[in-house]
């Protein structure tokens, strides 16, 4: 026993030891930081071939970092990114609601274990079990038992965030409630309408009011005009692997998810900037005051630092989920970070509540997925001092291989699909009805030219043919497969399926 109890007190004084030495930065002063991070960005830049990038980092309450790197649009290279200019932050918007959420219930509005649907009429799952028992908080936590971003492309088809109460009530479940973590956006964008309805207000004037105007974040704006009226903004740009090499590309605004951008802005929609994103790092890692006035109590504030849903285990450190940010534990001490990924726009934002420490990177390709990773991680290491690991290469050596095994893939599944002659175009003209999603027409422009006007909004979008039956469709950016299904004779058409991208099922479109 004696000689057990020896071993694991050497085996923790050891441990602690390496922590101490690894813990402690190697003489280098946060310039040699800040110099090596620049740099480091820009290598990246050149290797991930991103057009423009911003960042700032925050450290003891203080911004000590905050530049743009490149170009804000490839197709007018005079514009330059710089600490002002705006991105869309995506899925980096979800922690707001949740501080909304906290100072309603410190303002009394609610609780965080009151059912969704005691406050919001017409809330519902297919699972009746998670309808009854659905609390505030699991709005959250992306445990719903839905599908992995069931819901996700709905307003692409000119749905609203009110017509997800209807669509949600719907959709098969994928696990049992709360036994499994699977991201899901729909539900922060339900978390806006439970926001409203206990106001009066709208999500963007209850953020406006008790966020945005509180911090400072004056450049910070919400959804599609938002995008749009910002003077200083990042334009989209798409990637992908050619010849080896990342190929990037501006997207043009027609093709921009706007309406869903607007939408989702609860979920995905602030337009901002990394210096004002830097006053939300330092009100993150404060105690809910801002000046000298509190907005959010020190209870609230823990609560909304919690993880909830285990996301990922490894052997290097558990990662949990709740309230709009993952909470990552390792050696490295607690770090919360979570990712953006819009439509030709990537993004990350964490803090490490340890060392005082807070950063944003935004860059405008939706190609620089891996590169942000890589910029967090680098950060992380050298404000603590361990050795140098080069995250970016080993993020593209990543991003690489699975290009390539996705393109062998595709080449392989379009050679297993057997060639078959365009359906007769008047076949399909018609009428179609969805129980769930509504009404759809499919009409002939010319002697050519199919259409199809789908979704609440009425909006026409041409169909494009891609082999026998099978037609392709663009609406708000996503594009869309139809399927024209005939009778067992092949003479007539009698339905339609549309695929909604995230294995939603709601049935047939029959042809009236």
């Amino acid at each position: 026993m004696k000689r057990l109890l020896t071993l694991v007190f050497t085996a923790f004084v050891a441990s602690a030891a390496l922590q101490a030495q690894v813990y402690n930065p190697h003489n280098a002063t946060e310039g040699d930081i800040l110099a090596d991070i620049e740099a480091y960005i820009e290598d990246g830049m050149k290797l991930w071939n991103i057009p423009g990038t911003a960042i700032s980092i925050v450290k003891d309450n203080q911004v000590v970092y905050a530049k743009g790197f490149g170009v804000k649009d490839l197709s007018a290279p005079s514009g330059r990114v710089d600490e002002h200019t705006c991105f869309k932050i995506a899925s980096v918007s979800k922690a707001f609601t949740p501080v909304i959420v906290a100072q309603l219930v410190d303002e009394g509005k609610l609780k965080w274990n009151d059912k969704v649907k005691d406050l919001l009429p017409g809330f519902k799952l297919k699972d009746k079990f998670a309808t009854d028992n659905f609390r505030v908080k699991d709005l959250f936590c992306h445990w719903s038992g839905l599908p992995r971003q069931a819901g996700t492309n709905f307003m692409n088809l000119g749905f609203s965030t009110q017509d997800m109460l209807k669509l949600t009530a719907q959709i098969e479940p994928a696990y049992s409630f709360r036994s499994d973590f699977r991201y899901n956006t729909m539900f922060y964008s339900i978390s806006a309408l439970l926001v409203e309805k206990l106001t009066g207000r709208s999500w963007e004037e209850n953020l406006r009011s008790r966020i945005l105007v509180p911090l400072g974040m004056t450049e910070t704006s919400t959804g599609g005009d938002g995008l749009m009226l910002a003077e200083n903004k990042a334009q989209s740009h798409t990637a992908q692997m050619e010849l080896g090499r990342i190929n990037v590309e501006p997207i043009p605004y027609e093709h921009q998810p706007m309406h869903r951008l607007t939408e989702i802005s609860a979920a995905g929609g602030i337009v901002s900037n990394v210096t004002d994103m830097a006053r939300w790092l330092m009100f993150q890692m404060g105690d809910g005051t801002v000046g000298g006035k509190r907005l959010v109590s020190k209870k609230q504030m823990d609560e909304i630092h919690k993880g909830v849903s285990i996301a990922k285990q490894s052997e290097d450190a558990i990662t949990l989920y709740g309230y709009g940010w993952y909470v990552e534990q390792s050696v490295k001490g607690k770090l919360y970070w979570h990712t953006g990924s819009g439509y030709g726009h990537t993004a990350i934002c964490g803090w490490l509540p340890e060392l005082k420490l807070g950063f944003m990177v935004s860059c405008n390709t939706d190609g620089g997925a891996g590169f942000r990773r890589a910029v967090m991680r680098r950060i992380i290491d050298l404000y603590l001092g361990y050795p140098d690991t080069d995250y970016s290469a080993e993020e593209y050596d990543l991003f690489v291989k699975e290009e390539q095994e996705r393109s062998f893939k595709s080449l392989a599944n379009a050679e297993a699909v057997q060639y078959q002659a365009p359906i007769e175009p008047r076949m399909v003209v018609g009428t179609y009805e969805n129980s769930v999603m509504g009404k759809a027409a499919v009409t002939l422009e010319d002697e050519n030219m199919l259409c199809i006007t789908v979704g609440p909004l009425g909006w026409k979008h041409e169909l494009e043919n891609v082999n026998g039956n099978d037609f392709l469709f663009e609406s708000d950016g996503h594009i869309f497969k139809a399927s024209f299904n005939l009778n067992k004779k092949g003479d007539k058409v009698e339905s339609m399926s549309i695929d909604l991208g995230h294995g939603e099922d709601f049935g047939l479109w029959k042809k009236r």
